[in-house]
């Protein structure tokens, strides 16, 4: 007599295995990079700072980019503030609607008010390049085989050389500064804006 395939409840165990093992090989593919959350790591400018990049570094951390979580506090930026039709006695940093384009990462696993890490206030490197929990160790590697590919599928961007990573704070319909950049008429890509990605002050 072979033995039974059906647990003490009567379940076929063979079916449950084989859907158990579906399920864990779709849970598996869902999470494709740089897409999977829970590998989204935003770590901070700090390892920016080193010697490679020290002097965009240095002229970041004192560029409109870098405090623009603080711009949005009760009396900052007050002449701006009116000129958008906000109030400026109103403290903006709890505003769902406006974290997105001053804190880094707010919509995928970076900044949040349940983690409110201070080196991710503002647009930080990874606003632009991507959260680099993943890529800034072969980042490192100068020797790195096939660099550019390799970073990009771990998840790093290349804001330089495309106007999309701009275009979504500076032309989105949310920013109530968007009749300074049009949509459609500001080209992202130009040198004069280019110039200034790292020291907009």
């Amino acid at each position: 007599m072979k033995p039974s395939l059906r647990g003490p409840i009567g379940v076929n165990m063979k079916a449950l295995t084989l859907i158990s093992v579906f399920t864990s090989l779709i849970l598996q593919m869902s999470c494709v990079e740089p897409a999977c959350a829970a590998e989204k790591k935003y770590i901070g400018p700090l390892p920016c700072a080193g010697e490679c990049h020290k002097e965009v570094f240095d002229t970041w951390k004192s560029s409109k980019h870098a405090t623009a979580f603080g711009s949005l506090a009760s009396g900052a930026r007050e002449k701006e503030k009116k000129e958008a039709g906000l109030k400026p006695g109103v403290d903006y940093q709890k505003d769902k609607s406006c974290l997105p384009c001053h804190v880094t990462g707010w919509i995928d696993g970076g900044y949040s008010f349940e983690n409110p890490d201070p080196y991710l206030q503002g647009v930080g490197c990874e606003s632009c390049h991507g959260a680099a929990g993943r890529w800034n160790e072969p980042h490192q590697k100068k020797d790195l085989e096939n660099r550019k590919r390799h970073l990009k599928q771990k998840g790093q961007r290349e804001p330089f050389k495309g106007k999309y990573v701009c275009v979504g704070c500076h032309e989105e319909d949310t920013n109530p500064y968007k009749f300074r950049s049009p949509p459609g008429k500001t080209d992202w890509t130009e040198p004069k804006h280019a110039a200034s990605y790292h020291a907009l002050k």
